[in-house]
C-alpha cells in the first residue's frame, strides 16, 4: 500500500524577512536547515527553501495574507510527529529560547475523547505559531 509522505511544503507569508528569521530559529529544532534564496519561475516570486532531509519547506511574500486566530489549537494546523515523549519537552525548551508564544503545551490532548470511542491513542504534544499565525504541532503518539 502505498503511505503518502510530504515531500514540499509552501508556505505564502506576509513578511518573507521575518518569516525567514523565524523559521531558522524555530524550524532548526525540527532538523530543517538552510534558507537558500531562489527566484521560484512559476511564482515570480523570490523564495526561500529550507529542508530536513524528508521534507521541503518554501516560503514565499503574499502580503495579502491574512492571520489566523491563535489562541488556541483549533482550526487547520500542521503538525509534525516525533518519534519520543521527551522530544516534544525538548522541543517546547526551544521554542521558549526562540521566544515564541507557544499556543498550548505540552499536553496529553483527546485522551477523554478517544478513550470514550474506545481507542486507546493519546497525544502528547505541543502547539505554536508562526508570525502570520499559522499553527504547527509536535506529537507523539503513545502506542496502542
Amino acid at each position: 500500500m502505498l503511505i503518502g509522505r510530504i515531500y514540499n511544503l509552501k508556505l505564502a507569508v506576509r513578511n518573507l524577512e521575518r518569516s525567514v528569521d523565524f523559521y531558522q530559529r524555530v524550524f532548526t529544532g525540527l532538523g530543517f536547515s538552510g534558507g537558500r534564496y531562489w527566484q521560484d519561475p512559476y511564482d515570480k516570486a523570490q523564495t526561500v527553501v529550507f529542508g530536513n532531509g524528508h521534507m521541503y519547506l518554501e516560503l514565499v511574500e503574499d502580503p495579502n495574507s491574512i492571520p489566523a486566530e491563535v489562541s488556541d489549537i483549533s482550526g487547520p494546523r500542521i503538525e509534525f510527529s516525533a518519534e519520543r515523549p521527551e522530544e516534544i519537552d525538548e522541543f517546547h525548551k526551544h521554542l521558549l529560547l526562540c521566544g515564541v508564544d507557544v499556543i498550548s503545551g505540552p499536553a496529553k490532548f483527546f485522551e477523554d475523547l478517544f478513550r470514550a470511542e474506545g481507542v486507546d491513542d493519546v497525544w502528547y504534544a505541543v502547539y505554536f505559531a508562526d508570525p502570520d499565525g499559522r499553527k504547527f504541532g509536535l506529537i507523539y503518539s503513545f502506542p496502542d
